[in-house]
């Protein structure tokens, strides 16, 4: 009967170690969890910067780009305008 009851304190007593081990255990993962999830936030404000740094320089260079364009376009339609003066002048020493 004494082993009997002497087993069973030392079940309990491994019973309560291995309840206050995982209770100590769950914390850590708790800490380690809020840790990580707080780092996950930082990062991803980073990178929502970034991204936006990044979508700020496209959109300079497109308006730079667009600007060169309606340059390029003004040009081509100054020489357009050229040409058929050129051409009319043409047809009419052709005609007369």
């Amino acid at each position: 009967m004494l082993f009997v009851i002497g087993a069973l304190l030392i079940v309990t007593g491994v019973l309560v170690l291995l309840l206050i081990e995982s209770k100590k255990a769950r914390a850590q993962v708790a800490a380690i969890l809020d840790a990580s999830v707080a780092r996950q936030k930082v990062l991803l404000q980073e990178h929502r910067a970034e991204t936006e740094e990044i979508k700020n320089h496209y959109l300079v260079k497109m308006a730079s780009a667009a600007k060169d364009h309606r340059y390029e376009l003004e040009n081509l339609r100054v020489i357009l305008s050229i040409a058929e003066q050129d051409r009319d002048e043409a047809l009419k020493a052709a005609r007369g």
